[in-house]
């Protein structure tokens, strides 16, 4: 017994020493992001509470949100979020179908963000697999609430476009 609980004890040094070493490189990471105008924050709460899966909720706490300040053209910074840990074509498929959305005048014209589409989407670059998907759609909840919301886009929306195939001729993740 006594030689577990020394055991655990060097382990515990080791984690504590480990951690230390982490929270140094944070910092450093910090201090770069601030010098070109970058900020870091942890994820949002809500990715978190309610997950039981200890892997899973791991890797939610993983998913940092890092805020870009952008002019919005007027000469006031606006700020754009960007995901890591959630692959950048998923989060650029789901951009473009904002983008269009928010240029479309027409309510039949606009696509609800969902599976579907951005799986066809991503399938334009080979990256079409659900995971990468939810994984996107999971840290961009509260954004794509909000832009569904705005638009006015119920979850049968998308039925008015006779099949999601049919965004790749509007739009096109290729394009940049």
């Amino acid at each position: 017994m006594e030689a577990r609980i020394k055991e655990l004890e060097e382990e515990n040094a080791r984690l504590t020493q480990e951690r230390g070493h982490i929270q140094a490189g944070l910092a450093q990471l910090q201090n770069s992001l601030a010098a070109v105008g970058l900020s870091f924050s942890a994820p949002d709460t809500a990715l978190t509470s309610g997950t039981s899966n200890t892997t899973e909720r791991a890797h939610l706490s993983e998913t940092a949100i890092i805020n870009k300040a952008q002019d919005a053209g007027d000469g006031t910074p606006q700020s754009k979020q960007v995901y890591s840990h959630v692959d950048p074509d998923a989060v650029q498929a789901i951009r473009l179908i904002m983008a269009h959305n928010d240029e479309s005048t027409l309510h039949k014209d606009k696509w609800r963000i969902s599976t579907d589409p951005l799986r066809v989407l991503l399938s334009q670059v080979g990256k079409c697999t659900t995971p990468k998907i939810m994984d996107a759609m999971k840290a961009m909840k509260t954004e794509l609430d909000e832009h569904h919301q705005k638009h006015g886009l119920g979850q049968r929306h998308n039925r008015t476009h006779g099949g999601a195939d049919k965004i790749a001729s509007i739009i096109s993740l290729n394009q940049g």
